[in-house]
């Protein structure tokens, strides 16, 4: 990818500091870029020299996204990269609310950011973590959801605790109370509006989100409760919300209404598996051991008929792992791994012989497809006699053409891959099906760490074995009689156009590693206990994003964690590779201009709370320091020393927690309670150790079923996850 642009006219730029501030400052208003110190004809080479950011690959400059005050946790990028949505150690700065979401936003002269959740109200202190809301964001981050007001059983709450009261004051009218409510949360006017429609005489329960379209245009939750005419009682029901109303979804195909569980719930990762297809119109669920697709859940039924939906726009529910006329056995036990975004194409594990030929058997799956426009079942995996024994699920593109996988058999035409290679009978090897065609990669042992592009030609991964050659094992590491391996872990990428397998992270000139490379795991989570996405670490062009401490290019000299990017066999540091500390890759914007990554380093003036801060490394970006800006955190001891005097504004142009606007069936919450109203508690800031502490005495206390839950929630609050870190890769 090329974003250079030609012919520009260079300046001269030499002088002292403060000239050299000046100089810039006016050049920017002249429309004039200069060529940097690396050569790079950059439009924005101006701010890049003034950032001493010129080694930077593709004309990229950095931006302060995050506010003081912030210590970033997790996030997620908008699809543009105009937007980055992530969770905080502590609010920030000026912030109007005590919540631990917050939403950046570019504009032409910085980021801005607000607190997407709402005061709370009835909290007591050592009741903190199971009343802190969560906040889910997804597509370009126009809208989020919310999750407020967790409620425990009435018998676990002593007199005169009022934990979990959630917001208040209440977002919206007639909000059911001492329940957790789901809010669909407008980014641009900061309205609300009630997801979780409970009707008059209904006593609703905690609604859980389980999934959701990219625009929150369509909710898939589950709730212990009612909601609609003929849902079960006292069982926990599956629904859509859209536009006001709700349905219930688990209906199956004769139109008896039925508990359910959307497909992929059960490992937090319908959200990026598309469980709920992208408009909304298919949802795939569980229910007594089957998998169903049920199609335009929120119109009216429909007919079925010969197992398909026979009217068009209608809804109507599909048994997708029922077996085929000829086939050994009867359907069902159908494991959901994926389906395309549009919810046409479902695939499917199944130790059942479903389709005539098929070759699973009781531990060893074939690997399924169905297509629910045409209601034809496919095993993908099937072998002229031995089980295929599909051993796990690696990916697919956006469209389900290309799917890799791993599996034991002997699968495809037997014959060598395109470098040469044959899969081994027995053990783990790595297949991508197109067009019905099977094709061996290579060899594989962890399918649950890789990445594949959103058009399929590019599947990523990380490995302990030597893939390409590379002696990838530690110097002067020897294996203690306990076990272990002295291989570090490396990341690859293997080109479906090309055939070829190169590996990303394979030190220069053939030194041994120091630290792993690895692609985290398919299941790490926006916030914990709930829906999961992935971070967008490789993309269509090919662009691969990660972090190590392995010091892969001499500016790497820290010694500590770096975000790189590679691209077309060229690695580029993308963290300055010189910060007193760890940097952690966050996420990426779809095209990959936009890299958002997490260091204390101060990479531009603005920065001075001696602090982690979010940064985007953006194509073209960066932002004039004008003259008479701070010149960074040097001049900061600590982080205390770095903030403004009390009642001085910050100095930095972060908005405020965005104002509650009123709208269609909506409330706006006084500005003042009054004098009546009650106030929320006090929210006195602990340090990280008792916060921990005491959010892990409250999980003890929780239903049994809650507590790993509730404990993963907190230790990735609260947790030192770089202390954590460095202790996992000290114990390799």
């Amino acid at each position: 990818m090329n974003y250079r642009q030609k012919n520009i006219p260079p300046i001269v730029v030499w002088a002292s500091p403060a000239l050299l501030a000046v100089s810039v400052y006016l050049a920017a208003f002249a429309g004039i870029s200069a060529t940097g110190a690396a050569g790079a004809d950059c439009p924005n080479e101006v701010i890049r020299v003034q950032q001493e950011s010129t080694a930077l690959p593709d004309c990229r400059a950095y931006e302060m996204v995050s506010p003081k005050g912030s210590v970033p946790l997790q996030g997620v990028s908008s699809l543009s990269g105009q937007r980055f949505g992530y969770s905080s150690y502590y609010p920030y700065e000026g912030s109007q609310s005590g919540g631990l979401y917050l939403l950046s936003t570019r504009g032409h002269s910085g980021w801005s950011t607000q607190n997407t959740t709402p005061p709370q109200g009835g909290l007591k202190l050592s009741d903190a973590i199971a009343c802190i809301p969560e906040v889910l964001y997804l597509g370009e981050l126009t809208d989020s959801l919310l999750l407020d007001g967790w409620h425990e059983e009435a018998s676990r709450i002593k007199e005169g605790n009022e934990a979990c009261e959630g917001d208040y004051p209440p977002l919206v009218g007639g909000e059911p109370r001492g329940i957790q409510n789901l809010f669909l949360r407008n980014s641009e006017t900061g309205s609300y509006q009630l997801v979780d429609i409970t009707p008059e005489g209904v006593s609703g329960a905690n609604a859980e989100v389980r999934d959701a379209t990219p625009d929150l245009s369509h909710v898939v939750f589950t709730e212990n409760a009612p909601l609609t005419p003929g849902a079960p009682q006292g069982s926990v029901n599956l629904y859509e919300w859209s536009e006001g109303e709700v349905d219930l979804v688990s209906f199956l195909p004769n139109g008896l209404a039925v508990d359910g569980a959307l497909a992929g719930q059960e490992s937090n990762s319908s959200i990026f598996t598309h469980a709920v297809s992208n408009n909304g119109e298919r949802v795939f669920f569980y229910t007594a051991g089957n998998l169903y697709a049920r199609v335009n859940a929120m119109q009216e039924p429909g007919a079925i008929v010969n197992g398909k939906c026979s009217e068009t726009g209608k809804a109507c529910t599909v048994e997708v792992d029922a077996a085929v006329p000829g086939a050994v056995n009867l359907g069902g036990a159908g494991r959901f791994v994926d389906a395309s975004e549009d919810g046409s194409r479902v695939f499917f594990m199944d130790e059942r012989k479903l389709t005539p030929g098929a070759t699973a058997t009781t531990g060893k799956p074939d690997l399924y497809e169905y297509d629910v426009e045409t209601g034809s079942l496919t095993d993908l995996t099937a072998t002229q006699s031995e089980p295929a024994d599909v051993l796990g699920y690696a990916g697919a593109s956006e469209d389900g053409s290309y799917v890799y996988f791993t599996a034991a058999g002997i699968l495809g035409d037997g014959q060598a891959n395109r470098q040469g290679l044959k899969a081994e009978a027995g053990q783990s090897n790595l297949y991508v099906v197109h067009d019905g065609a099977i094709e061996f990669v290579v060899p594989l042992n962890e399918p649950e760490k890789t990445r594949v592009s959103p058009n399929g030609q590019f599947l990523v991964f990380s490995s302990a074995d030597s893939l390409t050659g590379y002696d990838n094992e530690r110097e002067g590491c020897q294996v203690s009689q306990s076990g272990g391996s002295c291989r570090e872990e490396e990341i690859f990428v293997y080109s479906m156009s090309t055939g070829l397998l190169s590996c990303v992270s394979c030190g220069v000139n053939g030194a041994r590693p120091t630290a792993p490379a690895e692609i985290s795991s398919v299941t790490k989570p926006f916030f914990v206990g709930g829906p999961q996405t992935l971070n967008r670490e490789v993309n269509d062009a090919g662009q691969i994003f990660f972090e190590t401490a392995d010091a892969l290019l001499p500016r790497a000299t820290n010694g500590a964690v770096n975000v790189y990017e590679y691209e077309d066999g060229q690695l580029s540091l993308i963290s300055s590779g010189s910060a007193n500390g760890d940097s952690q890759f966050l996420d990426a914007s779809a095209s990959g201009n936009d890299v958002f990554f997490a260091t204390g380093q101060a990479l531009v003036q603005a920065d001075t709370d001696n602090t982690d801060s979010v940064y985007d490394a953006r194509v073209n970006g960066g932002f004039l320091a004008t003259p008479g800006e701070s010149e960074g955190s040097g001049s900061c001891e600590s982080a205390e020393a770095c903030k403004p005097p009390p009642g001085e504004a910050p100095a930095e142009p972060f908005a405020a927690s965005g104002a509650l606007v009123a709208a269609e069936n909506l409330v706006e919450p006084p500005q003042s309670a009054g004098p009546s109203a009650k106030p929320p508690a006090s929210t006195r800031r602990l340090t990280q150790a008792e916060e921990l502490a005491k959010a892990l005495k409250l999980c003890a206390r929780r239903p049994r079923r809650e507590q790993r839950r509730c404990r993963a929630q907190a230790h990735g609050r609260f947790g030192d996850r770089r202390r954590a870190k460095h202790k996992q890769r000290s114990a390799r």
